[in-house]
């Protein structure tokens, strides 16, 4: 019988048993950059989607982690290695589709759509800290992989911070240098 530390309570009412940290996963697949996704028609995003999804099933199921929940708060860092080189894309321009496709299917099954892993109970700042991805280019095969480590203590993620960590606001604002509106 499973102790109660090792185990948490899913979206869906199972308990699943926690996966220890760090945690590495290798997805067959890497996402194309924002430009690309922008201007995709609703139909190829589907496509697009059900593909990353695939690959993410692949690469939980490779790590034997299927079934089992990631301990919150934690840090994910991203790589993407891209094959060829055609030019460097600003990793910036990698978070949207990384966000919306690999961490979408990590998520537990929330709603009518009964689609999710359940690897993470949420995709919002309370439960990770998604890092700006890292990308590489030239390497064989096109992949991406996902570090999840524990999140150290006091970590708070830049959208968490409250208003009085705001910077002070300035004594004497002047609109125009000499005084004038």
């Amino acid at each position: 019988m499973e102790s109660k530390a090792n185990t948490v309570q899913g979206m869906d009412g199972r308990k699943r048993p926690i996966v220890l940290l760090p945690l590495e996963l290798h997805i067959p697949w890497a996402p194309p950059s924002v430009n690309v996704w922008q201007r995709m028609n609703h139909w190829k995003r589907k496509d697009m989607k059900d593909t990353a999804y695939l690959a993410v099933v692949c690469a939980v199921v490779e790590a034997g982690v299927q079934g089992m929940s990631v301990p919150t708060p934690c840090d994910i860092h991203v790589t993407i290695e891209k094959t060829g080189y055609t030019r460097e894309y600003d990793p910036q321009n990698f978070v949207t589709p990384v966000d919306k496709l690999f961490l979408d299917a990590l998520t537990q099954v929330k709603g009518r759509k009964r689609r999710g892993l359940g690897l993470l109970p949420d995709d919002s700042v309370d439960h990770i800290r998604l890092f700006s991805p890292t990308v590489e280019w030239g390497h064989k095969k096109s992949r991406t992989i996902l570090w999840f480590r524990p999140s150290p203590k006091g970590a708070v993620h830049e959208n968490q911070k409250n208003q009085n960590d705001q910077p002070p606001a300035r004594k004497n604002p002047r609109r125009h240098p000499q005084g004038k509106a």
